[in-house]
């Protein structure tokens, strides 16, 4: 605090002292934690600074006597000198009086304004603290909230983690039992499917023999001799194209079927096998103008199928009752009427191809040779033949896999057939070789390795193409 009853106070010292009081407030402010210490802190200290500045006013006005320290000098006893020098003092320093006293001025407005700014801020701490105590209510009851809100997450975490786990091992029984329903079926299929289909066609035979056999009693005078030769003569017309089969005959259509699909390949096999053929069907014009082509011995129909697919006309001939059933069932245009009597019943030049898979090793010698005339006289001009047939220069074919099939023959040579078909017209038939073997082949680089896996791993099957003239 500044002592205002000191006679020797001087400006300079009022000018530290409130510089001093003015940083000692500032650095305090700094330290200060609590806003009601600040306040109060500050009041006092502006109380403090009003002092200083009361003084300094005191100091800023027109003297009455000069300073102590010149009462030294021995000429200011004399009391004319002293009112003199009094004078010249407050003369020279009249215009610092004035300054001073601005100075004060501004010090007194800035002392003011900041009491009203600490007033103000006073205010707005205490606004600043009713809404902090909001605040701190409002998020005290949001984390409350957001606690029970976690814990019921929580809970439906957990009860959705047992659940999934239920499912998941649900899922994995029931997978578990389709696993073991597909083995099932699969088993079913591989071992009852085929038996179930031939015992259908049988059911079906056996179905029309009864119908038969009742229409045939209904009409009178008829007896059971008369009955047996109707049956043989619907079997031996060559116009019937779904002919009544014996037991036994179906037996072996059913026996046939069943030796293709062991021996002969997968249906998709074959089929993707035969897409060797189409090339040579584009060089023909049967798409664009619709003549059928006539496919011998059409079994399962694979050949068929690929024609249907790729937009020709195909037409299939085949005696196995149940072949022609499955057929049937593919949607396959198909009859079941000999080859040879069929090709006869056409007239010339009316058909766009005919094509056999491994059916010509099944007829004998004469009747081929028949196929083979009559297929030259109803393909037209442009049209094409295709005749496959197995290999006999492959060693293992012509000795083994040949013989897999009962109802062969005998092995056709490529030569054979080729001229067979060259004698027919077909004066351009080429052979071509086809499938030849998967098993591996011996590696030496020789004459003699190479003579050797021809004959042993070299084509399975040929093929004798021709186009008609």
């Amino acid at each position: 605090m500044v002592d205002t009853n000191r006679p020797d106070i001087t400006p300079d010292l009022l000018t530290h002292r409130l510089q001093d009081e003015i940083h000692n407030a500032h650095q305090d402010n700094l330290n200060l934690s609590s806003t009601s210490s600040q306040l109060a802190y500050r009041r006092s200290k502006l109380e403090s600074l009003n002092t200083i500045l009361n003084d300094a006013l005191m100091m800023s006005q027109i003297r009455t006597k000069l300073p102590n320290k010149f009462a030294r000098l021995p000429i200011l006893n004399n009391a004319k000198v002293q009112r003199f020098l009094l004078k010249i003092y407050n003369f020279l320093f009249k215009e610092q009086r004035t300054i001073n006293l601005g100075v004060i001025q501004v010090v007194r407005e800035s002392i003011s304004l900041n009491q009203q700014l600490s007033e103000q801020t006073s205010n707005l701490e205490n606004v600043l603290q009713l809404i902090n105590g909001t605040l701190d209510k409002r998020i005290t009851s949001l984390d409350d909230r957001i606690t029970s809100l976690n814990d019921r997450i929580n809970a439906v975490v957990d009860n959705c983690q047992s659940v999934s786990n239920l499912t998941v091992q649900r899922i994995t029984a029931i997978e578990t039992r389709l696993g073991i329903t597909d083995r099932a079926i699969q088993f079913l299929e591989k071992n009852y499917g085929d038996r179930l289909r031939y015992s259908q066609a049988d059911l079906a035979q056996q179905k029309r023999l009864i119908t038969l056999l009742l229409e045939q009693q209904n009409k009178p005078n008829i007896n059971t001799h008369a009955v047996t030769e109707n049956i043989a003569k619907e079997n031996d017309s060559a116009d019937q194209t779904e002919k009544i089969q014996s037991p036994q005959e179906l037996q072996l259509d059913v026996f046939y079927r069943a030796l293709e699909d062991k021996f002969r390949g997968e249906h998709s096999q074959i089929r993707e096998r035969l897409q060797v053929y189409l090339p040579f069907l584009q060089e023909t014009t049967l798409q664009s103008c619709g003549d059928p082509i006539i496919d011998i011995g059409c079994g399962r129909g694979e050949w068929l199928q690929l024609l249907q697919d790729k937009g020709y006309r195909g037409l299939g001939l085949d005696i196995n009752q149940v072949m022609l059933e499955q057929c049937q069932d593919m949607g396959l245009s198909v009859i079941g009427r000999d080859a040879l009597s069929y090709l006869e019943s056409l007239p010339d030049e009316s058909i766009g191809g005919v094509t056999g898979f491994h059916i010509v090793e099944h007829l004998p010698f004469e009747y081929l040779i028949q196929i083979m005339a009559e297929s030259y006289r109803v393909v037209r001009p442009g049209g094409i033949i295709i005749f496959e047939t197995q290999n006999p220069h492959n060693v293992l074919v012509g000795s083994c896999n040949f013989y897999f099939d009962p109802t062969h023959k005998n092995p056709i040579p490529p030569e054979l057939l080729q001229f067979m078909a060259q004698y027919s017209g077909f004066g351009t038939a080429q052979i071509w070789p086809l499938n030849p073997s998967d098993n591996p082949h011996v590696l030496e680089n020789s004459d003699l390795a190479d003579r050797f896996n021809e004959l042993f791993y070299g084509s399975m099957d040929y093929a004798v193409i021709g186009i008609k003239g």
